[in-house]
């Protein structure tokens, strides 16, 4: 009954757990992990430079709007943004006979064009990451994301996002505790190291370009460990098999870029922000202490049972009646204990002041 209302209790504040044995485990994590894009920051990505290598600048921002129109992840997204601002042309993409176009999850997209390779994506993959342009966009502090036609880079963007503005307060939270927080992401090292000292994570604790499989490791890395209990906070496909690696995976929705993919894989759903993650661990405690209370109740009221019908007090008799009336009161302190939980004014924004 305990992890029933507790899991009421934290759908009503927007975390969703998919299992009571879940409810049960996440006050165990011992180290948090996050994503950066869309978890750690903003969904939303904005193109505050831009850098074309050639002449044709109209036509290289069109072929870029072609192949990242459709684009879910938040960069592409980002890109497609910006890139609508100065396509004059909205029908100039159709004229592009892209062919056998494939995204590539944590790397980019890429098609054919009259039988060329045209690849769009992050500097490490499009093969951009020693160019002097890419080098300098990375230099300060930007993702950037890179347009080659066989190879040869013919544009690079450079991207911003904002930290969600929740993101330090409840990192400092979770080390307070004594967790291990960690930041794994697909973005450049720069760009990923900037986010983790914004928000207090320490240098040691992140990974940076890092492929769905290489998160995915990460997490089985740390879980090699016995004494470690993994939690993954992510949003996107990238993040889907991460998700599903670890002791408890946690989708962060309330954006444009969160996925069907995680949310199936992914046993917690938080709808609203981050608080939502010491909200979790503070139900799982709240929950586990109530239960131990429960056992321990109903072992003494049991065992005091059990030695009474043994006849341990010969004189003492109890008639059937109030026998039987016994195991209903011995069931009212479990009721009680349960429900007590809702009177705890447990939600997310005080989630940082109901401590251990």
């Amino acid at each position: 009954m305990v992890l029933v209302v507790a899991g009421g209790i934290a759908a009503r504040g927007g975390v969703v757990i998919k299992s009571a044995e879940t409810t049960e485990r996440a006050r165990k994590a011992t180290d948090i992990i996050f994503d950066k894009t869309g978890t750690i920051t903003e969904c939303e990505l904005e193109v505050v430079d831009e850098r074309y290598l050639t002449n044709e600048t109209e036509y290289v921002a069109a072929l870029a709007l072609a192949l990242v129109a459709n684009g879910k992840h938040p960069v592409s997204a980002g890109v497609a943004k910006h890139l609508l601002t100065i396509v004059k042309e909205k029908d100039s993409t159709s004229l592009l006979e892209l062919s056998h176009i494939r995204t590539i999850p944590g790397a980019g997209i890429e098609a054919s064009l009259d039988g060329k390779l045209v690849r769009t994506g992050s500097a490490r993959w499009t093969g951009t990451d020693s160019h002097p342009v890419v080098k300098g966009l990375e230099g300060e502090g930007l993702t950037t994301f890179v347009i080659t036609v066989e190879s040869e880079p013919l544009a690079v963007f450079g991207l911003r996002t904002q930290i969600r503005p929740e993101a330090r307060r409840v990192i400092s939270q979770l080390l307070a505790r004594g967790l291990n927080v960690h930041l794994v992401s697909g973005d450049q090292v720069l760009a990923v190291k900037t986010v983790a000292r914004a928000v207090g994570i320490p240098e040691e604790n992140v990974a940076a370009e890092c492929t769905p499989n290489q998160k995915r490791d990460y997490v089985a890395s740390l879980m090699e460990d016995n004494g470690r209990y993994v939690v993954f906070c992510g949003d996107g496909t990238n993040d889907a098999i991460a998700v599903a690696q670890a002791h408890v995976g946690i989708q962060v929705g309330g954006s444009l870029t969160t996925s069907d993919v995680t949310q199936t894989a992914a046993d917690v759903v938080i709808l609203n922000g981050l608080e939502g993650v010491l909200f979790l661990l503070n139900v799982s405690k709240v929950a586990f202490r109530r239960m131990i209370f429960n056992f321990v109740w109903s072992a003494i009221y049991n065992g005091f049972a059990i030695t009474m019908a043994s006849g341990a007090w010969v004189k003492f008799r109890i008639p059937p009646a109030y026998a039987g009336l016994g195991e209903f009161v011995s069931v009212l302190p479990v009721i009680a204990a349960s429900v007590s939980m809702l009177f705890l004014n447990l939600k997310p924004v005080a989630a940082d002041r109901r401590g251990d």
